[in-house]
C-alpha cells in the first residue's frame, strides 16, 4: 500500500508509536527517534527498507516473483489439520518434517523457468484493495481543469499549481 497507492505527499493518520516496526517487541519498542509524530510516505518506506536490511530479508525474500503453484501436501504424513481437507485429530506436533509444501515460484508474467522451495507455511496477500473506481463526473468537459484520483502516485502536480483542480480519492493515500 505504502509503495503503490500513496502518494509522495501521504502522511501517516496513526502515530509512528504504534506504527514502527519494532512495535510488538518490549525490548524495543521505542519508536525511532528520526520519525517525526505523523511520517511521510518516503520516510515510512525508508524505515521498513532499513528494518528489513536489519532482519536480513533482503537475502531471503523474492521480489518480482509470482506463485505459480503450491501442490497439496501429502497429508499421509501430518497429524492434526482442520483444513477442510484433513480432519482428523492427532499429536499437531508429530511428522513436523512431513509439513512441507513444494512451492514452485518464478519471474513474473511466467517467463523464465519454473524453481522450487520447501516451506512449511503459506501466507497470501492477494492485494489490498486499492484498485480506482474510474467515473465520468457530470461537467467534467467543461471544469476546464485538472482532475485526477489522489492516490497511487497518478497527480501531475504540475497541472495542480494556481490552476482549478480536483483531487478525489480516500483517507491518507488521497491526501
Amino acid at each position: 500500500s505504502w509503495i503503490t497507492v500513496a502518494n509522495k505527499h501521504t502522511k501517516l493518520q496513526t502515530e509512528k508509536g504504534t506504527y514502527h516496526v519494532r512495535y510488538i517487541d518490549p525490548e524495543e519498542s521505542k519508536p525511532p527517534g528520526d520519525l517525526p509524530t505523523w511520517p511521510s510516505r518516503d520516510q515510512l518506506l525508508a524505515m521498513f527498507r532499513r528494518e528489513a536490511r536489519s532482519f536480513g530479508l533482503e537475502d531471503k525474500a523474492f521480489f518480482s516473483t509470482e506463485v505459480r503453484k503450491v501442490p497439496n501436501p501429502s497429508y499421509g504424513k501430518v497429524g492434526y489439520y482442520s483444513d477442510g481437507v484433513k480432519k482428523e485429530k492427532g499429536d499437531p506436533c508429530q511428522n513436523l518434517e512431513g509439513r512441507a509444501y513444494d512451492v514452485q515460484y518464478g519471474d513474473v508474467g511466467g517467463f523464465g523457468e519454473t524453481k522450487h522451495f520447501q516451506s512449511g507455511l503459506i501466507l497470501a496477500w492477494p492485494g489490498n484493495l486499492s484498485f480506482t473506481k474510474q467515473l465520468d463526473l457530470v461537467g467534467e468537459d467543461d471544469f476546464g481543469g485538472y482532475i485526477e484520483y489522489g492516490s497511487g502516485g497518478k497527480t501531475d502536480y504540475d497541472q495542480c499549481d494556481g490552476k482549478p483542480c480536483v483531487l478525489w480519492g480516500h483517507g491518507a493515500f488521497m491526501i
